[in-house]
């Protein structure tokens, strides 16, 4: 089961794990009846129950698809879509975009205007061996024209080197989400033509700040609309959750799957052999109750909404994988 593995590979997974099973549990108290307190207490039945009780409402308010033959979506483009609802970086957002002056944030021509955060001006004050992070910084909340300052330049007065030269990172999930940010900021530069500059030590202040206003009204146009008032630019986590749903490469293989689905409603089907190819998790005393870590390689990112609820309370003693909600690590 899930819930119990303690080491993951990709630990910003956990949190996400942790918060779209908040609001499935909420759903689950709403209807009354179906949830039960104890991890250790579910069954396939009563996950079978829990999600038929849940279902209509949960899809119709996360996993709505313009797709055809697509009833269903991942667990993670849920969460991704809760995130945006319930965020509670909304209102630092919004009170960031509202303090943002005319000269467009830090993407600004260099003075000591930008935004309150010192010009990168003079790499020489930063140890060429020093490309790891503070302790505690993260970049998960910055805005798109931020961010790119950041990839390219750093923060020499807060220590932060250039992003692209970070090799080790505390949330590892997060090095492969900026690259392909990155991959869209890029190709949008080289439409435009004259504003991109192949070394990445050849950036400053000025060359991105060109590069960003050359960019800027189509960028946003296509990936950081939102419905809030004042709110003229998104964080690029969120603009790159809208660039995987794009361009993602398992969009097809999500497809196939549900093709591929029957009447009995995926994994969360009344306990058989028939069970979508897999077994059933009927006899827990099969996984040893100290082997709280995943195969190695084995991630849940790809499954359905309905899968991975019973992931997380059951795992799957045939693969070896725990319940979800007691993995640590």
């Amino acid at each position: 089961p899930l819930y119990e593995v303690k080491e993951w590979s990709q630990k910003a997974l956990k949190p996400k794990m942790i918060s779209f099973m908040r609001v499935v549990e909420d759903a689950a108290r709403e209807k009354g009846g179906v949830w039960i307190e104890d991890p250790g207490g579910w069954d396939d039945a009563s996950v079978f129950r829990m999600w038929q009780a849940i279902k209509e409402d949960f899809c119709e308010k996360w996993c709505q698809s313009n797709r055809k033959n697509v009833t269903e979506l991942t667990w993670t483009t849920a969460q991704c879509r809760m995130q945006k609802e319930y965020s509670f970086a909304r209102k630092r957002v919004e009170k960031r975009n509202e303090k943002k002056n005319a000269y467009d944030g830090v993407c600004a021509p260099p003075d000591d205007t930008n935004d309150g955060i010192p010009p990168n001006s003079d790499d020489s004050e930063l140890n060429p061996s020093q490309k790891t992070l503070p302790e505690g910084w993260a970049p998960s909340l910055m805005l798109c024209s931020e961010f790119i300052k950041y990839w390219f330049l750093g923060d020499v007065n807060r220590n932060v080197p250039p992003l692209y030269e970070v090799k080790e990172w505390s949330q590892k999930a997060l090095k492969p989400k900026m690259i392909s940010f990155m991959r869209v900021v890029e190709d949008a530069a080289r439409e435009k033509g004259g504003v991109w500059i192949e070394d990445p030590g050849g950036w400053d202040d000025a060359s991105v700040f060109r590069m960003w206003q050359a960019i800027k009204e189509d960028f946003c146009e296509k990936w950081c609309q939102s419905n809030r008032k004042n709110v003229t630019e998104l964080t690029w986590t969120t603009a790159q959750c809208r660039m995987q749903k794009e361009y993602s490469f398992a969009r097809k293989r999500v497809e196939k799957r549900n093709e591929k689905k029957n009447a009995y409603d995926g994994v969360c089907a009344p306990p058989d052999d028939t069970n979508d190819g897999i077994p059933p998790n009927s006899d827990d005393s099969e996984l040893n109750p100290s082997q709280k870590t995943l195969p190695e390689g084995w991630a849940p990112s790809l499954m359905l909404c309905s899968e991975f609820i019973k992931y997380w309370f059951l795992g799957d003693v045939n693969r070896n994988v725990p319940p979800l909600y007691e993995v640590k690590e």
